[in-house]
């Protein structure tokens, strides 16, 4: 690989194969790869799928429906279980109970926290570009009222504002490539960070997404597949009964 505007993150580790090398574009943080050692010696590249064109794998007959069945998944238990939710949230069984949740990048130079207050969304976006800036199928997005969200002081270093669309901005870290939120113009009121980049430990958070009593109880008011016309092939959307919408929502 080469390009000056490729991003190099070191002193990563992954569960499955140890220290790791990954790769994103410094202009626009998409995720390219990961790197890693093999046992010849020579570097193992595996390439973040969220970030292929669109029509490259339909090219290849039959490649997506073969990916749709063979898959492997690694790390299977450590894996977070917002993906499976559902909605259920009541005003009477639940009312407006809140949560304090942690979160931040990859590398920690950036922290934020934050109350999630009942009922909680979460919005599966497809997009192309949340797909990119990932490297995964989809991003799930959490809107939180700004007056619940801050920046932590210790957190603000790598902290960016990034213009990305022609109506939003994401905050970036400039160290590690993570993008961990979202504002729109038109919602200036609200910001939208990513679910993945929540401490999956942190308290309330933890509780959210692990606990499936209360993951399924009514914590979760809506819960929406977004901008699904972009869905990859080799990806399909669980059937979890949740609206599927082909544009934003």
């Amino acid at each position: 690989m080469s390009g000056a505007e490729l991003l190099k993150v070191t002193g990563e580790r992954c569960g499955r194969l140890g220290e790791v090398i990954r790769w994103a574009c410094r202009k626009c943080n998409a995720k390219i790869c990961t790197e890693a050692a093999s046992t010849d010696g020579c570097s193992l590249i595996h390439y973040c799928m969220g970030t292929a064109e669109d029509d490259s794998v339909e090219a290849v007959e039959g490649l997506a429906e073969l990916w749709q069945r063979d898959r492997e998944q690694w790390c299977a238990e450590e894996a977070v279980q917002w993906p499976q939710s559902v909605a259920g949230w009541s005003r009477e069984a639940v009312g407006r109970r809140e949560l304090e949740a942690t979160g931040g990048c990859g590398c920690g130079a950036c922290r934020f926290r934050c109350r999630l207050v009942a009922p909680i969304e979460l919005q599966h976006c497809y997009c192309n570009l949340c797909r990119q800036h990932c490297g995964a199928a989809y991003m799930t997005w959490v809107p939180v009222q700004k007056e619940n969200f801050e920046w932590l002081d210790a957190g603000r270093a790598g902290l960016e504002l990034v213009r990305t669309t022609g109506h939003g901005s994401r905050h970036m870290c400039r160290s590690c490539g993570s993008v961990m939120s979202i504002i729109y113009d038109s919602q200036q009121e609200i910001i939208w960070p990513a679910a993945a980049c929540f401490d999956v430990a942190s308290p309330g958070f933890a509780r959210l997404v692990q606990n499936a009593s209360l993951f399924h109880s009514g914590m979760l008011g809506r819960v929406i597949h977004i901008c699904c016309k972009w869905r990859q092939p080799w990806h399909v959307i669980p059937e979890d009964g949740m609206p599927r919408l082909d544009s934003a929502g």
